[in-house]
Order: structure tokens, then sequence, then C-alpha cells
């Protein structure tokens, strides 16, 4: 066989998924097997999964206020720094 022979990477690739799918297939086999019981559980371990999709959208928020702009501008000053003292002795080196 030569090196790029398309039929050997493509028998590798069928064989990883027959390799893979194999375990899904008897999972699936075990699982459906559960399809037929109905399950009795308490209403607050389902409660949090079941929800519609208003539920799960999270509302935005707006806050508006009505005050004047010299007041809004104020707030968006930044606070002052406290003043350090002018005779801090510098260490020499």
């Amino acid at each position: 066989m030569f090196k790029n022979d398309p039929k050997r990477p493509k028998k590798k690739l069928d064989k990883e998924f027959q390799d893979k799918n194999k375990p899904l297939q008897e999972k699936l086999k075990r699982e459906e097997g559960l399809g037929q019981w109905t399950y009795v559980v308490n209403g607050w371990l389902i409660d949090p999964l079941i929800r519609d999709r208003a539920q799960l959208m999270v509302e935005k928020k707006t806050e508006k206020t009505d005050k004047p702009a010299a007041t809004q501008e104020e707030n968006k000053e930044e606070p002052a720094l406290p003043e350090l003292p002018a005779n801090v002795p510098v260490p020499d080196k």
C-alpha cells in the first residue's frame, strides 16, 4: 500500500467511530429500559429545573434619575486624595 492511500485513514477513522459508538449504544439500551418506569420525586428537586423562558431571562434594570445635570456631573467627579505631609524624609541610597 502507498502512504497516501485514501482508504487507510478511512479504515482507521471507521474503527475509532465503532469503538466510541459501541459503549454509547449499550448505554442507550440500558437507559431505554428505564423509560417504562414512572419516577416519583419531591417537587423541590424538580422546580429549579422546570422554568419558563421569562424566568430564565434576566431583566435589565435601568435607573432613571430626575436629578439635574449639575448634580450628576458632581457625582462623576473622583474624590480628592488626602494631601501628604510636605516634610517627608527621603532615605539616602
